[in-house]
């Protein structure tokens, strides 16, 4: 547990029983004289238990939402870093491609290799910016605009 979760739980236990005594206080006058009346330790006692429940119930959930968290932020990076690395890895293979393509010194060679570059680039920039698929980024950049 952090100590975050600790503090929602503590919050949670020390707000609902201020809340009780208060409402005691307010409808029947002194707490003292509301414990004097038989029974009334006892519903005191279960709704302390009732608000241990529910401290720990928001330990519980808080605790989950903290570690939700921590995996996103971990999920983040490992997807930067992986991104980072075929990036440079396709990077450095496609500038050995093009330039195989250039000393072959074929024109029609050279532009195939150019335009599948920059198709493979396309690809890299796209999913580094979370689409799936570089058409989606033609299709949002028609939304954007309006008809002409």
């Amino acid at each position: 547990m952090n100590r975050r979760s600790f503090e929602v739980a503590v919050s949670v236990f020390a707000f609902s029983v201020f809340a009780e005594l208060l409402c005691i206080r307010i409808l029947s006058g002194s707490v003292i004289a509301w414990l004097r009346h038989p029974h009334r330790l006892l519903l005191l006692l279960s709704m302390i238990i009732v608000n241990l429940l529910n401290a720990a119930t928001a330990l519980y959930f808080s605790a989950r939402a903290v570690r939700a968290e921590i995996n996103l932020q971990l999920q983040k990076r490992k997807q930067k870093e992986m991104g980072a690395y075929l990036s440079h890895h396709l990077r450095n293979a496609l500038s050995v491609i093009q330039d195989a393509a250039f000393l072959t010194r074929d024109e029609r060679t050279i532009q195939m290799c150019d335009e599948a570059v920059m198709r493979i680039v396309s690809v890299l920039v796209s999913s580094e910016a979370g689409l799936r698929d570089p058409t989606d980024a033609l299709f949002l950049q028609s939304q954007e605009s309006p008809h002409r």
